[in-house]
Protein backbone atom coordinates (compact mmCIF):
# COMPACT_ATOMS: atom_id res chain seq x y z
CA UNK A 1 0.00 0.00 0.00
CA UNK A 2 1.23 3.40 -0.96
CA UNK A 3 2.34 5.70 1.82
CA UNK A 4 0.35 8.98 1.33
CA UNK A 5 2.74 11.41 3.07
CA UNK A 6 5.85 9.77 0.88
CA UNK A 7 3.59 9.98 -2.05
CA UNK A 8 2.89 13.58 -1.49
CA UNK A 9 6.42 14.11 -1.55
CA UNK A 10 7.37 12.54 -5.11
CA UNK A 11 4.27 13.71 -6.60
CA UNK A 12 5.09 17.31 -5.35
CA UNK A 13 8.75 16.96 -6.73
CA UNK A 14 7.52 15.53 -10.08
CA UNK A 15 5.00 18.93 -10.94
CA UNK A 16 7.74 20.90 -9.83
CA UNK A 17 9.70 19.52 -12.79
CA UNK A 18 6.63 20.03 -14.92
CA UNK A 19 5.99 23.79 -13.50
CA UNK A 20 3.00 22.62 -12.64
CA UNK A 21 0.69 23.33 -8.90
CA UNK A 22 -1.35 20.79 -8.15
CA UNK A 23 -4.69 20.85 -5.91
CA UNK A 24 -5.20 19.12 -3.06
CA UNK A 25 -7.89 17.25 -5.21
CA UNK A 26 -5.74 16.24 -8.04
CA UNK A 27 -3.07 14.90 -5.95
CA UNK A 28 -5.97 12.69 -4.15
CA UNK A 29 -7.03 11.84 -7.83
CA UNK A 30 -3.27 11.02 -8.18
CA UNK A 31 -3.06 9.00 -4.79
CA UNK A 32 -6.69 7.01 -5.26
CA UNK A 33 -5.72 5.70 -8.48
CA UNK A 34 -2.03 4.68 -7.30
CA UNK A 35 -2.62 3.48 -3.87
CA UNK A 36 -3.02 0.12 -4.14
CA UNK A 37 0.77 0.06 -5.51
CA UNK A 38 4.02 0.00 -3.57
CA UNK A 39 6.16 3.62 -3.05
CA UNK A 40 8.92 1.76 -5.30
CA UNK A 41 6.65 0.65 -8.00
CA UNK A 42 5.17 4.59 -8.26
CA UNK A 43 8.41 5.94 -7.77
CA UNK A 44 10.02 3.93 -10.39
CA UNK A 45 7.04 4.58 -12.79
CA UNK A 46 7.08 8.01 -12.40
CA UNK A 47 11.42 7.83 -12.60
CA UNK A 48 10.43 6.19 -15.87
CA UNK A 49 7.86 8.63 -16.98
CA UNK A 50 10.00 12.05 -16.48
CA UNK A 51 12.65 9.96 -18.58
CA UNK A 52 10.68 9.03 -21.46
CA UNK A 53 8.14 11.74 -21.55
CA UNK A 54 7.84 13.86 -24.83
CA UNK A 55 5.20 16.38 -23.50
CA UNK A 56 5.51 19.04 -21.53
CA UNK A 57 2.68 19.29 -19.27
CA UNK A 58 2.33 16.65 -15.82
CA UNK A 59 1.74 12.88 -16.94
CA UNK A 60 -1.85 11.71 -15.93
CA UNK A 61 -2.27 9.10 -13.32
CA UNK A 62 -3.03 6.53 -16.42
CA UNK A 63 0.52 6.88 -17.93
CA UNK A 64 1.93 6.03 -14.57
CA UNK A 65 -0.64 3.13 -13.95
CA UNK A 66 1.02 2.13 -17.47
CA UNK A 67 4.36 2.55 -16.71
CA UNK A 68 3.69 0.33 -13.60
CA UNK A 69 1.71 -2.37 -15.02
CA UNK A 70 3.10 -2.25 -19.03
CA UNK A 71 0.88 -1.94 -21.62
CA UNK A 72 -1.57 -4.34 -22.83
CA UNK A 73 0.12 -5.55 -26.04
CA UNK A 74 2.89 -6.09 -23.38
CA UNK A 75 0.71 -8.31 -20.81
CA UNK A 76 -0.55 -10.21 -23.50
CA UNK A 77 2.90 -11.23 -25.41
CA UNK A 78 4.23 -12.03 -21.95
CA UNK A 79 1.06 -14.40 -21.40
CA UNK A 80 1.59 -15.93 -24.37
CA UNK A 81 4.96 -16.39 -23.40
CA UNK A 82 4.22 -18.20 -20.22
CA UNK A 83 1.77 -20.37 -22.69
CA UNK A 84 4.30 -21.72 -25.22
CA UNK A 85 6.85 -22.10 -21.87
CA UNK A 86 4.24 -24.14 -19.87
CA UNK A 87 3.50 -26.36 -23.19
CA UNK A 88 7.11 -26.75 -24.00
CA UNK A 89 7.92 -27.92 -20.14
CA UNK A 90 4.77 -29.34 -19.14
CA UNK A 91 2.35 -30.15 -22.07
CA UNK A 92 -0.59 -32.23 -22.75
CA UNK A 93 -0.19 -34.34 -19.87
CA UNK A 94 0.09 -32.35 -16.84
CA UNK A 95 -2.72 -30.20 -15.47
CA UNK A 96 -1.99 -26.48 -15.07
CA UNK A 97 -3.02 -23.50 -12.81
CA UNK A 98 -2.23 -20.39 -14.25
CA UNK A 99 -1.70 -17.45 -11.65
CA UNK A 100 -2.89 -15.02 -14.30
CA UNK A 101 -6.85 -16.24 -14.95
CA UNK A 102 -7.29 -14.27 -18.19
CA UNK A 103 -4.66 -16.82 -19.14
CA UNK A 104 -6.81 -19.83 -18.53
CA UNK A 105 -9.75 -17.58 -20.13
CA UNK A 106 -8.27 -17.48 -23.40
CA UNK A 107 -6.95 -21.35 -23.34
CA UNK A 108 -10.70 -22.25 -22.64
CA UNK A 109 -12.02 -20.14 -25.14
CA UNK A 110 -9.67 -21.40 -27.42
CA UNK A 111 -10.52 -25.02 -27.06
CA UNK A 112 -8.73 -25.87 -23.50
CA UNK A 113 -4.95 -26.80 -22.65
CA UNK A 114 -5.22 -30.28 -23.91
CA UNK A 115 -6.01 -28.88 -27.69
CA UNK A 116 -3.81 -26.34 -27.19
CA UNK A 117 -1.11 -28.45 -26.19
CA UNK A 118 -1.97 -30.62 -29.45
CA UNK A 119 -1.51 -27.84 -32.01
CA UNK A 120 1.64 -27.32 -34.89
CA UNK A 121 3.94 -24.63 -34.46
CA UNK A 122 2.48 -23.27 -38.02
CA UNK A 123 -0.89 -23.14 -36.38
CA UNK A 124 0.72 -21.70 -33.21
CA UNK A 125 1.18 -18.16 -35.35
CA UNK A 126 -2.30 -18.18 -36.37
CA UNK A 127 -3.59 -19.03 -32.61
CA UNK A 128 -1.33 -16.53 -31.05
CA UNK A 129 -3.00 -13.57 -32.83
CA UNK A 130 -6.27 -14.78 -31.68
CA UNK A 131 -4.82 -14.87 -28.10
CA UNK A 132 -3.61 -11.53 -27.91
CA UNK A 133 -7.00 -10.28 -29.11
CA UNK A 134 -8.96 -12.15 -26.92
CA UNK A 135 -6.22 -11.48 -23.52
CA UNK A 136 -7.07 -7.89 -24.12
CA UNK A 137 -10.95 -8.20 -24.08
CA UNK A 138 -11.29 -10.57 -21.74
CA UNK A 139 -8.94 -8.56 -19.22
CA UNK A 140 -11.01 -6.12 -19.31
CA UNK A 141 -14.01 -8.24 -19.08
CA UNK A 142 -13.09 -11.04 -16.67
CA UNK A 143 -15.42 -14.42 -16.40
CA UNK A 144 -14.82 -16.69 -14.20
CA UNK A 145 -12.58 -19.24 -15.68
CA UNK A 146 -12.17 -23.20 -14.81
CA UNK A 147 -10.25 -23.32 -11.73
CA UNK A 148 -7.57 -25.79 -13.44
CA UNK A 149 -6.36 -26.28 -17.19
CA UNK A 150 -6.86 -30.00 -17.11
CA UNK A 151 -4.34 -32.52 -18.77
CA UNK A 152 -4.66 -36.11 -20.04
CA UNK A 153 -3.39 -37.85 -16.89
CA UNK A 154 -6.06 -36.14 -14.78
CA UNK A 155 -9.06 -36.68 -17.14
CA UNK A 156 -8.09 -39.86 -17.85
CA UNK A 157 -7.27 -40.77 -14.12
CA UNK A 158 -10.30 -39.41 -12.68
CA UNK A 159 -12.85 -40.61 -15.79
CA UNK A 160 -11.50 -44.14 -14.87
CA UNK A 161 -11.87 -44.00 -10.83
CA UNK A 162 -8.56 -43.78 -10.16
CA UNK A 163 -8.36 -40.65 -8.36
CA UNK A 164 -5.79 -41.08 -6.09
CA UNK A 165 -3.56 -41.08 -9.26
CA UNK A 166 -4.36 -37.52 -10.11
CA UNK A 167 -1.01 -35.94 -9.79
CA UNK A 168 -1.14 -31.90 -8.52
CA UNK A 169 -1.45 -29.42 -11.11
CA UNK A 170 1.14 -27.52 -11.67
CA UNK A 171 0.79 -24.08 -10.53
CA UNK A 172 2.65 -20.92 -13.06
CA UNK A 173 3.16 -18.06 -11.76
CA UNK A 174 4.92 -14.93 -12.75
CA UNK A 175 7.41 -12.93 -10.58
CA UNK A 176 7.57 -9.26 -11.05
CA UNK A 177 10.33 -9.22 -13.54
CA UNK A 178 7.81 -11.44 -15.85
CA UNK A 179 10.31 -14.53 -15.51
CA UNK A 180 8.17 -17.70 -14.84
CA UNK A 181 7.86 -19.30 -11.54
CA UNK A 182 6.83 -23.35 -11.24
CA UNK A 183 5.63 -24.29 -8.40
CA UNK A 184 4.82 -28.03 -7.73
Amino acid sequence: MLNEERFIELIGSVSEIYGKDLSSMAIGLYYNTLKDYSYEQVEKAFNTVVRTYKYNCMPKPAEIVEAIEGKESDRALIAWQSVIDTIRRHGYYETIIFEDKTIHMCIEHLGGWMWMCEQTIEDMKFISKDFYKLYSVLEKNPRKPQEKLIGFHELHNSNDGYNEDVPEPILIKMKKEDKLLENN
